[in-house]
């Protein structure tokens, strides 16, 4: 799947700003599934200096220097992106959850190492008791790590509503335990934290959902079909489009180390698999948490007040 994705952030300032120093993860990057054509950023006003680099996490990331007077400042990132299914045959069942967890500290190899250190709590997730013992009833004696974490990830979906006014961006992972509702960030972070305080190693990761998706086939009944000799109609079987959460603005969900299979992605925000024979999600960076890969983070002198509009716009290309 192609598409061409604008995402527009827009910074009105109740004064005047003298210096804006922005820091963009808004650069799709590479991953075995997906590629990233085209992209172009551009920021008004135009930036006195900028230099694009990868940061400690390999994301594509770009700096960016306003040193002139403005009250608005408008950044917009336009990429074209080809998105593959991601097609690996999972082992059935697979390691165990407690053997990953027991594997993990010694693991020397360079993929392992790399893993570990999303096994550490960070500035927005926590290692909590409260969290683990949320997750145990998922991850019952034996069970395999990946049929685990599906089950942690379907309960979050139904256990939590999906609230865009319960949080904030720095509402703590405990208070949406307690309260049982957040958004797609809340999510990420709750299950992240869930899986470190079991000892497992997972990561953040900032992207895109597309608007829709095709759901498992539903009954219908056309309203054209005829009738049958006894009077009934004929239902006929057909895909519906289901509303993915999430889809108006920047998405976010995560990734599990699961030993020899890899990472895997899950979405609690949507009861999905990225990647996994699907191709709705559209990956820009990875890290320990948000605060490792926001889309745009930076600092302003002067300004004042000031409030952020954000559109994104996804099509199939």
């Amino acid at each position: 799947m192609i598409y061409q994705l604008t995402h527009t952030s827009t910074y009105q300032y109740s004064g005047s700003v003298a210096r804006s120093q922005q820091l963009l993860h808004l650069t799709p990057r590479a991953t075995p599934s997906q590629h990233c054509d085209k992209q172009q950023i551009t920021i008004d006003p135009a930036p006195n200096e900028q230099a694009d680099y990868e940061d400690y996490f390999g994301n594509p990331t770009r700096f960016a220097n306003v040193d002139e007077l403005h009250d608005t400042l408008v950044v917009t990132a336009r990429s074209r992106i080809n998105v593959n299914q991601d097609q690996r045959l999972l082992p059935d069942p697979g390691p165990t959850w407690e053997h990953v967890r027991d594997s993990l500290p010694n693991d020397r190899t360079e993929e392992g190492l790399y893993a570990y250190q999303f096994a550490y709590e960070s500035p927005m997730v926590p290692v909590n008791p409260l969290l683990r013992d949320y997750a145990l009833p998922s991850f019952t004696p034996g069970r395999p790590i990946i049929e685990a974490c599906a089950d942690l990830n379907e309960r979050i979906y139904h256990e939590f509503e999906y609230d865009p006014t319960s949080t904030t961006i720095s509402t703590p992972v405990t208070q949406v335990l307690e309260q049982r509702a957040g958004v797609c960030q809340d999510f990420a972070h709750l299950m992240i934290s869930a899986l470190r305080s079991l000892g497992l190693a997972a990561r953040y990761v900032s992207g895109y959902v597309r608007p829709l998706t095709t759901a498992a086939p539903s009954t219908v009944l056309h309203a054209d079909a005829k009738p049958t000799k006894s009077g009934k109609h004929l239902a006929t079987e057909q895909a519906q489009p289901e509303e993915n959460r999430g889809a108006a603005a920047s998405h976010a969900w995560l990734s599990v180390f699961a030993g020899d299979v890899g990472w895997i992605d899950f979405d609690p925000t949507n009861r999905a698999r990225p990647g996994h024979l699907k191709t709705d999600h559209i990956t820009l960076a990875w890290g320990r948490d948000y605060s490792d890969v926001a889309p745009i983070k930076g600092v302003t002198l002067g300004g004042g007040a000031h409030t952020i509009t954000v559109q994104v716009e996804i099509e199939e290309a």
